[in-house]
């Protein structure tokens, strides 16, 4: 929920946002868009920082500011998954991921990964297919996602082998259900 201080602080941006607007810089609308949709984020504004960060995807994408486009798409997946959106925030994620990735930022792309990871497991546990739709335009991710999920499948088989192997040894020494 926002405070009487994030508001203060989402005023400030706003009057930062306009005159940047009125002086032509478009650098600083494009930073002040960035910033201002954050504060929306942390204060679950979740309209507002949506409508804000895409305004700073599309200012990104025409100043031809990559990195920003990918914090952009970074910001949106996380707001559209903390409003149970997971579809756009897959798509945000990958292409997010996609970017990052270029600029070799693991500070951006394991998060991101991450959260992609747990997408496909809440997917997958839903059964609906319309995730590997939208992984269709990313194939780098979905073999990854995919190699991810078999790697996973291959070691939870392999565990319950051992386990079977060596005898049961009690429930607290199960790794996998």
């Amino acid at each position: 929920m926002s405070t009487p201080t994030d508001q203060v602080v989402i005023i400030t941006l706003q009057h930062q946002l306009t005159a940047a607007r009125a002086s032509g810089d478009r650098v600083a609308e494009c930073e002040a868009l960035g910033n201002l949709g954050i504060v929306y984020y942390q204060g679950e504004q979740w309209q507002e920082a949506i409508a804000t960060f895409t305004d700073y995807l599309n200012l990104a994408k025409k100043l031809g500011h990559q990195w920003q486009e990918g914090i952009a798409y970074y910001y949106l997946g996380y707001t559209y998954r903390a409003i149970g959106e997971l579809a756009q925030a897959v798509d945000a994620f990958c292409a997010a991921y996609s970017l990052s990735r270029q600029f070799g930022n693991q500070d951006v792309f394991l998060p991101v990964w991450e959260q992609l990871n747990e997408s496909v497991e809440v997917y997958l546990s839903k059964k609906e297919p319309e995730f590997l739709n939208r992984l269709l335009p990313h194939p780098a991710i979905l073999t990854s996602l995919l190699g991810y999920v078999y790697a996973l499948s291959f070691l939870r088989d392999r565990t319950r082998e051992v386990i079977r192997r060596v005898g049961n040894f009690g429930s607290e020494h199960v790794l996998c259900t």
